[in-house]
């Protein structure tokens, strides 16, 4: 299994959102649009559910193949994966081991993430 992405989920999550309705929309499966950006399946997969940091190049890719340049949305989108490139504020402060093995980097994430917070007892 690949390790755990780190940092910003939002972004991450626009992005994969973003991407995944894109390629829905254009009636391509996942290995149609591996075959024609040279991007693995495993690699668009982790992308469209946001399990990867998304790399500038790749999205870029991306943003041609579907044939959105020049568009707000590609704006967006670039902007989106400098924003998930980041590290979470947590990470100085965690052992990678203890993050990786009990998945609090994801949910550290969400919560340095959220908007609203609320508790049922």
């Amino acid at each position: 299994m690949p390790p755990q992405a780190s940092g910003p989920l939002g972004a991450r999550r626009r992005i994969a959102t973003t991407l995944k309705r894109w390629r829905e929309e254009s009636g391509q499966s996942l290995t149609d649009v591996s075959k024609e950006t040279l991007i693995s399946t495993s690699k668009l997969s982790r992308l469209e559910n946001a399990d990867a940091k998304p790399r500038l190049q790749d999205v870029r890719d991306l943003i041609r193949f579907f044939g959105k340049q020049d568009t707000p949305t590609a704006t967006l989108l670039e902007r989106w994966v400098a924003t998930a490139e980041a590290s979470g504020w947590w990470t100085d402060f965690s052992d990678d081991v203890l993050l990786n093995r009990l998945r609090l980097d994801t949910h550290l994430a969400y919560e340095a993430e959220a908007t609203v917070e609320r508790v049922y007892t």
